[in-house]
């Protein structure tokens, strides 16, 4: 009898287990979407590939801005939308999305509340009549995985105990050491004003990836290389030519390799490449903020660190430059 009792707590032990591994819908304010538990490693980028979501679509659906670090324990909504959900498959493909029937709670309600047809339903979760009982779970779509591969979903049409697996995570690379760059002279903005506004605050900063040192791109150098190489698979390339810049004095880049610029109309974190036209020259950039407002900044676009104009070899701010980036 006692081994009877031990055998039927280890069956209830797993099934709670395997109710843990499944995706949740959830619902509010007519918008459907999954709670996802930041763990350590994680980053907007990381998310966003584990759900197939852009995170400039995740940080303003959680109020949040993307140029702000994510803290471990943290809880994001990932908003399920028709680039990483599908509610219109006729067969079970993709990472099934689930929702805990209520009580008092039938196919009717759950069609109207999550957009899905009640044939549908039933077809994906293997029911002959309207009737589900509370407690268990049902299919209302699928995750699109298009970075894992796809799998058949087979679900009895009661599954308390299911368990499925959840989109693969992205996998974490070993953090980039760090090299030492030997400093070149420094470089002076001759036209500055040398009363300078308050300038953004440094982003702590977050290991590029797949990087073993900073040169990575053609002659390009920086600390931030890695990160251009992952950015450069979130979203299409930008580029920007022909524009007016100035310098600003910093502390940073000259020994550590960890470039700044002020850039206006791109997302604060956002690495750039700097590039001089007519020359084999090119560093990477990690963008503090927007250039200031005032007098010294007038008709700038950009505003690099003195670090980063003395490592593209610049004595002066009228060369031409050529910025790109991603988004």
């Amino acid at each position: 009898m006692h081994i009877i009792k031990i055998l039927i707590c280890l069956l209830f032990s797993s099934s709670v287990i395997a109710q843990t591994d499944i995706l949740v819908a959830k619902r509010a304010d007519n918008k459907i979407f999954l709670e996802h538990k930041v763990s350590p490693k994680e980053n907007w980028y990381s998310i966003g590939r584990k759900y197939e979501i852009s995170p400039r679509e995740i940080a303003p659906f959680n109020g949040l801005s993307i140029e702000k670090g994510l803290a471990i324990g943290q809880v994001l909504k990932i908003p399920l939308i028709a680039s990483n959900f599908n509610q219109e498959t006729t067969s079970k493909i993709g990472v099934p999305v689930f929702h805990l029937i209520a009580q008092k709670e039938g196919l009717f309600r759950v069609s109207n509340d999550f957009g899905v047809t009640i044939d549908q339903l039933k077809k994906w979760n293997n029911l002959n009549s309207d009737q589900v009982k509370s407690g268990s779970y049902l299919i209302i779509g699928f995750l699109k995985a298009n970075s894992t591969p796809k799998m058949e979903a087979t679900q009895p049409s009661v599954i308390a105990n299911a368990k499925i697996e959840q989109p693969v995570k992205a996998e974490v690379q070993p953090e980039q050491k760090k090299q030492v760059v030997v400093p070149t002279p420094k470089v002076e903005n001759k036209s500055e004003d040398k009363s300078q506004p308050e300038l953004p605050k440094e982003i702590p900063e977050q290991a590029p990836k797949k990087a073993k040192n900073t040169v990575v791109v053609s002659t390009g150098i920086g600390y931030f290389s890695g990160l251009f190489n992952e950015q450069s698979k979130e979203g299409s390339e930008q580029n920007l030519e022909g524009f007016i810049y100035g310098v600003f004095k910093s502390t940073s880049g000259w020994e550590d390799a960890k470039y700044y610029v002020l850039l206006n109309e791109v997302v604060p974190g956002t690495i750039v490449k700097i590039s001089l036209k007519g020359a084999d020259k090119s560093v990477f950039a990690k963008v503090l903020g927007s250039v200031p407002v005032g007098k010294e900044s007038d008709g700038m676009s950009m505003r690099m660190s003195n670090a980063t104009a003395a490592a593209l070899g610049l004595t002066d701010t009228t060369k031409d430059l050529m910025l790109t980036w991603y988004k």
